[in-house]
């Protein structure tokens, strides 16, 4: 979808919200990256469950972010 947002110059604004059980079970980051800046209303954050002391991303899942950024939309997103 979001590689499609991109070939079409989708103005619209996107988010991803990425959960995994560990940060080794990460991947795809590069496709995100390059997606991201063809993309300006683009961006996305990666939550691992189980992370140790040096992940630099988000701990836990995203379910809460992704409520937190509902409760905040001025409008309502499409999902």
């Amino acid at each position: 979808m979001l590689r499609r947002m991109a070939e079409w110059s989708e103005p619209y604004p996107a988010r991803l919200f990425l959960g995994v059980n560990e940060p080794a079970d990460v991947f795809a980051v590069a496709d995100l990256d390059e997606l991201a800046a063809g993309l300006p209303g683009f961006r996305y954050e990666i939550f691992a469950w189980r992370a140790g002391a040096d992940w630099p991303g988000r701990v836990g899942t995203p379910v809460d972010a992704v409520a937190r950024a509902l409760a905040t939309a001025s409008t309502a997103p499409d999902v």
